[in-house]
């Protein structure tokens, strides 16, 4: 089985296999996500392998070698001979003119926000109010204009 990637011709023949020079050993050749339950991630290896002529359509029986992906991207990235992919792996060591940017998640997730005491006290006044405010009326002045006598 040869690996689909653009620029690559590892292959798992037991005659002649191909070393990943990470582990020393044969390389490990991963199936495409499923085309129709897993439709995005299909898609991005797709994109990121950079072949023109591989669609949703025919991606069934096409095969990624090991290189194509990252350590981080093993269930254990120090044993990725025996380790599965993750669920969310995407291959995105290609050699290619234009390789396709390693997604990296090094950023935290922002802190969860609280709500500080003062402000606490404050929004529990406002729940405990039950008066309803309306604008006041306002006054009208109306002069006196004297029209004379009734007769």
């Amino acid at each position: 089985m040869y690996c689909c990637a653009i620029n690559c011709s590892n292959n798992t023949k037991p005659s002649k296999p191909t070393l990943d020079p990470r582990t020393k050993q044969p390389v490990r050749m991963h199936k495409f996500p499923d085309p129709v339950k897993e439709k995005e991630r299909c898609l991005r290896w797709i994109i990121n392998l950079r072949r023109a002529d591989l669609n949703l359509h025919n991606v069934k029986y096409k095969k990624v070698c090991s290189i194509h992906f990252d350590l981080s991207a093993y269930n254990c990235s120090s044993e990725i001979a025996t380790s599965s992919l993750l669920c969310t792996a995407v291959p995105t060591i290609v050699h290619c003119k234009y390789p396709p940017k390693r997604e990296i998640n090094s950023r935290k997730p922002p802190a969860k926000r609280t709500i500080k005491e003062e402000e606490e006290s404050e929004v529990e006044d406002t729940k405990s109010c039950d008066i309803k405010l309306e604008p006041p009326e306002p006054e009208i002045e109306c002069p006196l204009i004297y029209l004379g006598e009734i007769s």
